[in-house]
């Protein structure tokens, strides 16, 4: 069993049809015998937005804080993708991940949104 990453930026899963195509292919990997983690950024324009509110709210904002904005756009991705798996594969587990990155565009952040999708022994 391969066990295979994939990852869907902004423009994959920029709307719900977007993100049942992608799900779909989820599907076709783990139908083919691969053990599948997906990776999801924030939907289309979605990062910008929340980027927005924070500088609109606090322009000396706390990292800790923006973070903590900024990262619930890949969370609500996370969430509506674990959703869409479960609706055509019968299982998903979400795991949300915090790995502090040092630079990425130009602001620290987290890496979120990761889901292991492995088949429960009772559905191989």
């Amino acid at each position: 069993m391969a066990v295979l990453v994939q990852k869907f930026g902004g423009t994959s899963v920029g709307d719900l049809e977007r993100i049942a195509r992608a799900a779909t292919r989820v599907k076709s990997a783990v139908e083919g015998g691969n053990a599948v983690a997906v990776v999801v950024s924030a939907m289309a324009g979605e990062t910008d937005r929340l980027v927005g509110l924070v500088h609109e709210t606090d322009p000396g904002f706390d990292r800790r804080e923006y973070d903590a904005v900024v990262a619930s756009g890949e969370q609500v991705t996370a969430g509506l993708m674990a959703l869409a798996i479960e609706g055509i594969l019968m299982y998903a587990v979400m795991a949300i991940v915090e790995r502090r990155m040092t630079r990425w565009a130009h602001r620290s952040g987290f890496a979120t949104g990761i889901k292991l999708l492995q088949a429960p022994a009772s559905l191989v």
